[in-house]
């Protein structure tokens, strides 16, 4: 142990960042199959303003409205540059889940646990929602990025 209470509050040791517009992705749509980066209000981060941040957890959700037999996969990356306004490359990419018509009308919450100590200083989350069915079904998908400040410690 470090010394920390055990009674600390989880709140003073994370940082928790919205990291994607909420998005309706409707079966045969045009966010069908497409990473969905929130460009039009630029949600990046940069890691000085999170503590240095080290690592975070990128997490995924979405409501799902499936028909029978159909799937949804659900699946969020970082993407890194140098500079704000620079071009994002791939950083990481979390693990795919499939949603199966089981989960309709449910709303699914996934993480991944990413590494940053290897990252640029801007960071950004994407998200994408494949649907199976050619039309009809949706996910309403988000994501927030919980920081864990390496300078915190």
């Amino acid at each position: 142990m470090s010394g920390r209470s055990e009674r600390e509050n989880i709140g003073g040791l994370v940082t928790i960042r919205p990291s994607l517009v909420t998005t309706n992705v409707v079966a045969g749509g045009g966010y069908n199959g497409v990473y969905l980066d929130s460009a039009s209000i630029n949600i990046v981060y940069d890691r000085h303003s999170v503590g240095n941040a080290l690592s975070c957890a990128a997490v995924s959700t979405a409501k799902l409205g499936l028909t029978a037999d159909k799937t949804c996969k659900l699946i969020a990356k970082i993407q890194d540059c140098d500079t704000e306004d620079g071009e994002f490359a791939d950083y990481a990419v979390g693990t795919e889940v499939t949603y199966d018509d089981s989960y309709d009308a449910t709303q699914v919450l996934q993480s991944d646990a990413i590494n940053l100590s290897g990252a640029k200083r801007y960071i950004k989350m994407l998200i994408k929602a494949t649907l199976s069915n050619t039309a009809t079904d949706t996910a309403l998908t988000t994501g927030v990025l919980v920081f864990e400040p390496g300078d915190r410690w």
